[in-house]
């Protein structure tokens, strides 16, 4: 059974698969014990222990080792290329690592490329922003619950006094939703630039547009009417108010779709 196994073994004497290529007796006992158990093939560690080497599917392409993990008697743990290789040798060696290095970077461009960052600083390809937003996935951002005091109310140069909790209970008013549904019911609940309306089994995002004045200019002037008011302190006297202001709730609209409001908008204020 081993001289059938021996002449149409798959290992070579180096270890490796060579699949289809018979040896003789003489070179796979030389140096090598492979044998063949119970139909599966295995070999004996070279430290002399008598540990069997089970061969595994990886190592058609990376070879049999000789040793079992840790029964290795030199080990390069802990040493540098010069002291376990010799001076000349591990020259050589890092030589021909720095040039396969080159060759694998410079696979796919092509001579005289320039590459696209050179000279850019803080840019980076789309696979390198891949793995650091990887890396920071699941990590709590270094600014959460902490604020900036120094571009905070008073500070940032968009400060109005605080108005914006006062804008925020306003459009949350049931007369501000009675006067969005009076517009779509006045446009049939459909888009008047584009026409889109929704139907069975596709559904428009619909948004009401003021025509004339739009509703910051109209918060504008219900400002300066009630200036006697703080927008910070008095806000609740201020939301009932705005409650019977008629210029909010008799404002002109038209019913549109979210892509023509978003463009009516942008012409709008440009």
């Amino acid at each position: 059974m081993l001289s059938e196994y021996i002449k149409y073994s798959k290992f070579n004497t180096a270890g490796r698969l060579s699949w289809g290529n018979p040896i003789s007796q003489e070179k796979c006992i030389h140096g090598l014990a492979v044998f063949f158990i119970g139909g599966n093939n295995m070999r004996l560690c070279e430290c002399g222990c008598g540990q069997e080497i089970v061969i595994k599917p990886y190592h058609k392409w990376k070879g049999i080792p000789r040793f079992i993990r840790g029964h290795c008697p030199v080990s390069i743990k802990g040493k540098t290329w010069e002291e376990f290789f010799g001076k000349k040798k591990a020259i050589k060696m890092k030589k021909e690592r720095s040039k396969a290095i080159k060759e694998a970077i410079n696979t796919g461009r092509k001579k005289g490329c320039i590459p696209w960052n050179k000279g850019k600083i803080g840019v980076y390809s789309k696979t390198i922003l891949k793995q650091m937003s990887n890396v920071k996935k699941g990590k709590p951002s270094w600014n959460k619950g902490k604020k900036c005091t120094q571009l905070s109310k008073e500070n940032n140069p968009n400060w109005q006094g605080g108005i914006s909790p006062l804008r925020d209970m306003i459009r949350s008013l049931v007369e501000y939703k009675q006067w969005h549904l009076d517009i779509f019911k006045k446009d049939n609940y459909t888009c008047q630039e584009c026409g889109l309306h929704s139907e069975k089994g596709k559904q428009v995002y619909l948004e009401a547009h003021h025509n004339d004045k739009s509703f910051a200019k109209l918060f504008t002037e219900f400002l300066q009417e009630y200036n006697q008011f703080s927008p910070c302190d008095d806000k609740y006297i201020l939301k009932k108010l705005a409650s019977k202001w008629r210029p909010f709730w008799d404002a002109e609209g038209e019913t549109l779709c979210k892509k023509c409001h978003k463009l009516k908008r942008r012409t709008k204020y440009e």
